[in-house]
């Protein structure tokens, strides 16, 4: 039976695709709760970025190991980034364009 190796491009650009849709709802003006969904779903897109290069990226040696650690640690930091965080950051990207 094969082995399933996930494709994290298919991740990268869900994530691209919903950064892309946190931006156009900033320039909207649209309500405070949709913009903190949208925050949201860019969050969790975050993670599955991470998890799937992990998935990508088996343990194979030292260098791989350490990678794999430090991508935990990121997957770890943006679990407790909030959504409000998450907004504030394409809300100052906004107005330092």
């Amino acid at each position: 039976m094969a082995s399933f190796v996930p494709r994290h491009s298919k991740k990268k650009d869900g994530l691209r695709r919903d950064e892309q849709a946190l931006r156009r709802l900033i320039e909207r003006g649209a309500s405070r709760r949709k913009l903190l969904n949208a925050a949201l779903r860019v969050r969790d897109d975050r993670i599955r970025v991470l998890r799937a290069k992990q998935n990508q990226n088996l343990e194979r040696n030292a260098t791989e190991r350490a990678d794999f650690l430090r991508d935990e640690e990121k997957i770890k930091a943006l679990k407790l980034v909030t959504p409000e965080m998450i907004l504030a950051e394409f809300l100052a990207s906004k107005f330092s364009n």
